[in-house]
Parts: C-alpha cells; sequence; structure tokens
C-alpha cells in the first residue's frame, strides 16, 4: 500500500553489520554525514536519533537538519568519513551525481521518531537513496579529551509504495569505435542512463471470447503472459517526477507527458496505453 514502510530495503544494507549506524568524530558541529539504502517510490522518510544513556548526561546525538537525496544509477558513493563523502553532502542540492534532493528539513534533538514528507512522491529506480546529516547539535561528554561531536541514529525509515513489476535495464556499453575512426555515432552518446522496464500481463479479446496469446515460458498461465515493456530512463523520471500524485483513493499514480499512466495498486489494473482497443494491458 501507498503508506508500506521500505526500512528493510535500507536494512538489508547493513546484514553484515550492527543495526546501529554513527558518525565518525568531528572537531566541529557543521560536520556533514550520510547513510544509504535500496527503495523504490517515496512519499516520506523519518529518523529517529540515538539517545547514549550510558554517557553522562545521557546526551542525544541528532543531526541539526536532515535532507534525502537520490543518487544515479551507477554512481558510487565516497567511502563513509572521507573528504569526498563530506563533499558529496555538501553539494546534493547542487551535484550531477544527484538527480533529486529533498528540502532541508530541521530534527529535534531528542531520541523519538521524526518524519519529513516529501513535496511531491518521487519515482525511485535503481541508484542508492543516501540521508544527509546536516551538522551537528552534541559533543560528547566523556571529558575534555573525548568531547567532538558526533551524529548517531538508531533508526531509520522511509514509506512509500514498492513497484515490484519495475526493473532497470542499464544500457550496454558502447563499442570501441573502428580503427582509424575515432569519431561515434553522436546517437550513442545521449546521456541515457538506462531503461525502466515494466512487467505487464498481456490478454487479447476478440468479440465475447477471451484469446490469448501462446505463453512462453511453457510453466506460465497459457490465457496470458508476461512481457517486458522498456521506456527511457531519463524520460520518465523527467515527466514522473513532476506529475506524480496521490489521488483520493490513495492510489500512488504516475503520468507520463504522453498520457500513459502507472498506478501501483495490488490488484491488477489497466494502462492506458494506446494501443489497439481489442488489446488490454494489465499491471502484473
Amino acid at each position: 500500500g501507498n503508506d508500506e514502510e521500505i526500512s528493510r530495503s535500507f536494512l538489508d544494507v547493513l546484514s553484515n553489520q550492527q543495526r546501529l549506524r554513527a558518525s565518525g568524530p568531528a572537531f566541529a558541529p557543521g560536520a556533514k554525514g550520510s547513510s544509504s539504502g535500496n527503495v523504490a517510490v517515496v512519499e516520506k522518510f523519518g529518523v529517529t536519533p540515538y539517545q547514549a544513556f550510558w554517557q553522562p548526561e545521557s546526551p542525544c546525538y541528532a543531526s541539526r537538519m536532515v535532507a534525502l537525496a537520490f543518487l544515479k544509477p551507477g554512481v558510487e558513493l565516497p567511502a563513509p568519513g572521507t573528504a569526498e563523502s563530506r563533499k558529496l553532502a555538501e553539494s546534493a542540492a547542487t551535484s550531477s551525481d544527484f538527480y533529486y534532493c529533498s528540502p532541508v528539513c530541521t530534527m529535534d534533538n531528542g531520541m523519538k521518531a521524526q518524519e519529513f514528507a516529501l513535496p511531491k512522491p518521487t519515482l525511485f529506480v535503481g541508484g542508492r537513496a543516501v540521508l544527509l546529516l546536516l551538522g551537528r547539535a552534541q559533543r560528547q561528554t566523556l571529558g575534555a579529551d573525548m568531547d567532538d561531536f558526533y551524529t548517531c541514529i538508531s533508526h531509520f525509515w522511509m514509506c512509500g509504495t514498492l513497484l515490484p513489476d519495475f526493473r532497470l535495464v542499464p544500457n550496454p556499453p558502447m563499442p570501441p569505435p573502428p580503427p582509424g575512426n575515432e569519431i561515434m555515432d553522436e546517437s550513442l552518446e545521449d546521456g541515457v542512463l538506462g531503461y525502466l522496464e515494466q512487467r505487464v500481463l498481456i490478454t487479447v479479446q476478440n468479440g465475447s471470447q477471451d484469446q490469448s496469446m501462446m505463453c512462453t515460458p511453457p510453466y506460465m498461465d497459457p490465457w496470458t503472459y508476461h512481457i517486458f515493456q522498456s521506456s527511457d530512463f531519463s524520460e520518465l523520471f523527467e515527466a514522473y517526477r513532476v506529475d506524480a500524485c496521490i489521488e483520493e483513493d490513495k492510489v500512488l499514480r504516475f503520468t507520463e507527458k504522453s498520457g500513459f499512466s502507472i498506478c501501483s495498486e495490488d490488484s491488477p489494473i489497466g494502462l492506458g496505453m494506446g494501443m489497439q482497443e481489442d488489446i488490454l494491458v494489465f499491471a502484473s
């Protein structure tokens, strides 16, 4: 459903680590940090800061502000705590490595769940989701030699709608130019990151009796079959990020500029694809 929590996708990344996620130390409260995980469509995100009850005065290590950014597929995150990671966090709103960055939200310095809604539901396929921790509010209370600023969170989650019938297919690498011809076809350098494919169920109607195309592989339902339909990845992001909305029936719907509509429901729904009237296409 639309309010499905997908923090488990984030926790999968930490399967071999402790669930507690903390920053490295910093001498100044303005230091930046980040954390990441694989997700799908996001409406809001939330953070619970960590409070160290075992330290003097039980300090809470919340960040001053937070934001959520989506890294482009194929872009690798630098190692945490490095100068490169701090630079990436500071420039997320303008960096070409990100295709989306939420507004900056102010956090309360307390160990409580804090949620932040995105201005619009944002389609996310591939790449990485990065939680930006902007500024630090608390020093350690372990004495003068251990009083650096830290940020520490106990839980991070995102809420939205999973789209399991979509997958990202990256473009194959471009072949090297023929010997003596270093000029590549400009059409191969259009900046497209890949293709977004949706698994759809095809049923053909003929009069009052349904007739279906032959299915492959043979173990599938003989009256239906699934295909993956490709669309241009960059164009989809450009259109869906602008037009995504929540309708009155609480269905997350994305409308492409051409009018093609994708609706993320559990039950099959019709997708107006401009095909022949006797061919119905349903979300699988």
